[in-house]
């Protein structure tokens, strides 16, 4: 029996096993997304804190292993849907710092994880984070005189935080429901004078998606169909030791493996 044809009977006896692809999950980040920011500083007479929290939207994107339970996360960009404002009394005293819109956004390298989805559940330990706005800082400080500086929210950055949360599938549609919390601190000067500004809160990330299968392993002669053409392919490029073509597990060398990843990515077919 011709090659081919020994990998066309696997194929055939084994049909109805298949497993996915690795899906690209974009989610889009809506409401009841939220960030919540505590800014506190140490400015005479008006230091102290005080917090606010905008409504978030932009979007998240995970690379879920379907066969392995596994996902990445490849990158999120959010921001807030208003400014924020932060006020500070003391005696004779006001400063008042208003942002307008801020990013929070993926800082990392490359993807982080993966890291196991236990029935959805995740935990990305240590994702790198960065901040991108500015805040006008303006008001009155009893002695010093009239204020107007800016806050650089990038100076807050990066830092890294854990993210955790859900990310589940139904009929299709994937759903995101997660959060993380930061703490973070700079150091600038205010009219002369050092101060030490730290940001704290949270974000809650929610929203849906839909997936698409990165590649597709099985289809040789890339036509974006599956046949006997793809089976003709995979068997001459084996023969032919093409490695590029037939490395189905991407380990280097040639093998029954090779051939067994074959058949389960053509069983799992194409989008």
């Amino acid at each position: 029996m011709k090659p081919c044809a020994i990998i066309a009977a696997a194929i055939a006896v084994t049909a109805g096993g298949a497993a996915a692809d690795v899906l690209l999950v974009d989610i889009n980040i809506d409401d009841p997304s939220s960030i919540e920011l505590e800014l506190c500083q140490d400015l005479p007479i008006v230091g102290g804190c005080d917090t606010d929290s905008s409504d978030i939207s932009g979007t998240a994107t995970f690379e879920v292993d379907t066969t392995a339970g596994t996902a990445s996360l490849v990158d999120f960009l959010i921001t807030t849907d208003t400014g924020l404002t932060y006020t500070y009394t003391g005696i004779l005293s006001e400063v008042t710092a208003t942002s307008g819109p801020v990013d929070v956004f993926y800082g990392g390298a490359g993807p982080a994880g993966p890291v196991a989805l236990t029935a959805g559940a995740f935990t990305f330990p240590g994702v790198t984070v960065d901040l991108a706005g500015t805040a006008a800082v303006t008001g009155t400080i009893l002695g010093a005189g009239d204020v107007n500086e800016s806050i650089d929210f990038s100076e807050f950055g990066p830092f890294v935080a854990d993210l955790s949360g859900m990310l589940t599938e139904s009929a299709g549609t994937w759903t995101l429901d997660a959060s993380f919390a930061f703490d973070e601190m700079t150091v600038g000067d205010v009219m002369g004078i050092t101060v030490t500004t730290t940001a704290t809160g949270s974000l809650t990330l929610v929203g849906t998606g839909t997936g698409t299968p990165v590649g597709c392993t099985a289809d040789c002669d890339g036509s974006g169909t599956l046949n006997i053409d793809d089976i003709d392919c995979f068997v001459t490029a084996f023969l032919g030791s093409d490695l590029a073509a037939a490395d189905c597990d991407g380990n280097g060398t040639l093998n029954i493996d090779d051939i067994d990843c074959f058949v389960t990515s053509f069983l799992a077919g194409c989008p």
